[in-house]
């Protein structure tokens, strides 16, 4: 791995690998009915709403690398270039 890697974009790519593997989970809150609504949502105008039949589409959304590295403000691609590097 290259030692000039942002640190910033290291920590984000880390981020996503626990979301990703189910470490962690995306910040939001469920309703009474079970649905996952995430905290952030800058870059998610996209994204279907939760309903009764898909009521985890922005807990999906919130594991992507994309919606990571949006919320940390980090180059997608930068990420994606590092990740490649870690998993080779």
């Amino acid at each position: 791995m290259s030692e000039n890697i942002n640190p910033k974009v290291l920590a984000t790519v880390r981020e996503y690998q626990d979301l990703r593997d189910r470490k962690t989970n995306p910040e939001g809150t469920f309703d009474k009915q079970g649905r996952f609504y995430l905290a952030e949502y800058s870059c998610c105008q996209n994204i279907r709403s939760p309903s009764r039949r898909f009521p985890y589409s922005e807990m999906k959304h919130g594991r992507t690398l994309k919606h990571v590295a949006t919320k940390n403000g980090v180059d997608l691609k930068a990420c994606r270039k590092v990740l490649k590097e870690i998993e080779g």
